[in-house]
C-alpha cells in the first residue's frame, strides 16, 4: 500500500445490521470502489469495516459513494491525531490465525502463542502502524500460503509494496537469503523497519523504489500485493528486476480483473503459472520466460 503523508488521520467506520446484510460479493466491490477514492487500507470485521484515510475530504466523498450505493449501512468518521494512529490499531487489531495453525500473526501485546499442541510454522510479529499487512485481508493470507509452499532457501527475494514488512518477514523466516523490501511510503518502511527488528530479522533492504534502481539487483522472487491499477502501471518496471525463471506472485485485485493483468504481464515476457482465489480476491503466479 502506498499512503501519503499526512498530519491526521481519519476513520470511517462502517457497520451493517445482521437483519439487512449485503452479499459479500456486493460489500468487497464496495471495498474496492473506496480503495480506488483513496482509502489507505481496510480492516473488515464479520459485521463491520474499519476503513482509513489521510484525510477529510476523502472519508467524505467515501461516505457519500457508500450512502448512495449501500443506504443500509450505517457510517460514521472520525478524526485521529498521527500519534494516536497505532493506539487505534492496538485497540482493533487481532491476532491472525492462518491455515489450521501454521501461521500466527500476532502483534507484540498477544501471547506468543494459543495452540498447546503444536506450534506454528511460522510466528509473525507485526506492530499496528501505518503499514498495510496484519495478514486479516485475504491477498496478504493468500501471499502467505504461496510462500509456504515456494522453495525460498538461499533465494533473493523483492517484496514490492511490502507495507508492514509481513510477507517479507514471512519469507524470511522461511529461508530467504536475501530480501529487498520497497515501498513509496515513509511510514510505511518505519513500520516495517520496527517489525523486522522484532522479529530478529538483521539481514533486509528496506528503501524507496528510486533507490532500488541503483542496486542493479535481478530477484529469484518478486511479490507485488497492491492493487489491479498499480500492478498494471509497474509492469514493465517489475519486469525489470526479473531474471531467467524467477517466480512472480501478483495480488491486491479481485478475481474479474485477472485477465486484464495476465494479458498485460505476459506481453512483458511472463509466461502464467498458476491463480488461486480466496473470497473473491484473486494471486497470480508467473514464471519468467
Amino acid at each position: 500500500m502506498y499512503p501519503e503523508s499526512s498530519k491526521d488521520c481519519w476513520l470511517l467506520r462502517i457497520s451493517q445490521d445482521k437483519s439487512e446484510c449485503y452479499e459479500d460479493s456486493y460489500l468487497e466491490w464496495l471495498g474496492e470502489q473506496i480503495m480506488d477514492m483513496g482509502c489507505q487500507g481496510i480492516e473488515f470485521k464479520e459485521y463491520e469495516w474499519l476503513a482509513f484515510f489521510n484525510n477529510e475530504a476523502t472519508a467524505i466523498e467515501a461516505k457519500i459513494f457508500l450512502e448512495y450505493f449501500a443506504s443500509n449501512l450505517n457510517m460514521e468518521i472520525q478524526n485521529f491525531p498521527r500519534r494516536n494512529w497505532n493506539k487505534l490499531w492496538e485497540q482493533e487489531y487481532q491476532p491472525t490465525i492462518l491455515f489450521n495453525g501454521q501461521i500466527f500473526v500476532r502483534a507484540p501485546h498477544h501471547i506468543k502463542h494459543p495452540f498447546p499442541k503444536a506450534e506454528p510454522k511460522l510466528d509473525i510479529l507485526i506492530k499496528p502502524g501505518m503499514g498495510f499487512g496484519t495478514g486479516h485481508h485475504p491477498t496478504t493470507a493468500i501471499i502467505l500460503e504461496s510462500l509456504m509452499n515456494v522453495p525460498l532457501r538461499s533465494k533473493n527475494l523483492l517484496d514490492w509494496g511490502c507495507g508492514s514488512g509481513i510477507l517479507a518477514i514471512a519469507a524470511s523466516k522461511l529461508g530467504a537469503q536475501e530480501i529487498y523490501a520497497i515501498d513509496i511510503d515513509a511510514d510505511a518502511l518505519e513500520n516495517a523497519r520496527e517489525n523486522f527488528l522484532l522479529n530478529s530479522i538483521t539481514q533486509y533492504h528496506l528503501m524507496e523504489p528510486h533507490a532500488l534502481k541503483e542496486s542493479k539487483m535481478y530477484f529469484d522472487i518478486i511479490l507485488a500485493n497492491i492493487n489491479r491499477n498499480t500492478l498494471l502501471d509497474l509492469a514493465e518496471e517489475i519486469t525489470g528486476y526479473a531474471k531467467n525463471n524467477t517466480k512472480l506472485f501478483l495480488s491486491g485485485f479481485y478475481i474479474e480483473d485477472a485477465a486484464m493483468l495476465m494479458s498485460c504481464y505476459t506481453t512483458k515476457g511472463w509466461s502464467f503459472t498458476s491463480q488461486k482465489q480466496l473470497s473473491n480476491w484473486c494471486l497470480l503466479e508467473f514464471c519468467k520466460l
